[in-house]
């Protein structure tokens, strides 16, 4: 009788265990489900800021106005291929230097970049870019900012304006002449 209710008792305890190892086992299958969900849900999030930033990127390309982004220290960020092609440069090469060099007045160059960070914008600040023929251009520009509102860097877009000065040239010496 005593080994009978010592069995009786060995086998309850095993019962009660395989009743808390049973449940164990159903949470974790449930984490498990739930874990699936959340990274198909990740994701769809990874694949949907893909192709945002894919599209950003092809809007920042497409444009035939040099781009170039700088950061507060005044070290080009990134550009797009407009900004390397009038530079004659690789990106590799442009990434990380002065944005100040690329200009025939580095001073003028230094005021719109404060004028960006200190103001938050800058419109139609003219400069010349030093590349193989000085292109003229329009500087503008805005600053960016993280999700807590600290500035990040600045997005300055160069317009091209080296055909307005020779028609503007042109119609002052005819009116000259």
């Amino acid at each position: 009788n005593k080994e009978l209710a010592f069995q009786n008792e060995e086998k309850e305890k095993r019962a009660a265990e395989l009743i808390i190892a049973n449940k164990e086992l159903v949470f974790q299958n449930e984490e498990k489900e739930k874990r699936a969900i959340e990274n198909k849900e990740l994701e769809a999030l990874s694949d949907s800021l893909k192709l945002a930033s894919q599209y950003s990127l092809s809007l920042i390309e497409a444009s035939r106005d040099p781009l170039v982004t700088i950061s507060t220290e005044g070290k080009i960020m990134d550009m797009n291929e407009a900004f390397a092609n009038i530079t004659e440069m690789k990106r590799e090469k442009i990434t990380g230097t002065d944005f100040f060099d690329y200009f025939t007045d580095s001073q003028k160059a230094r005021e719109v970049y404060q004028e960006v960070f200190a103001k938050g914008f800058v419109a139609d600040y003219p400069l010349t870019i030093r590349d193989v023929k000085l292109t003229d251009v329009l500087f503008n520009g805005s600053v960016y900012k993280n999700e807590k509102g600290n500035v990040l860097g600045a997005v300055i877009v160069a317009r091209d304006i080296t055909e307005q000065k020779r028609f503007e040239t042109e119609l002052i010496e005819a009116k000259v002449f």
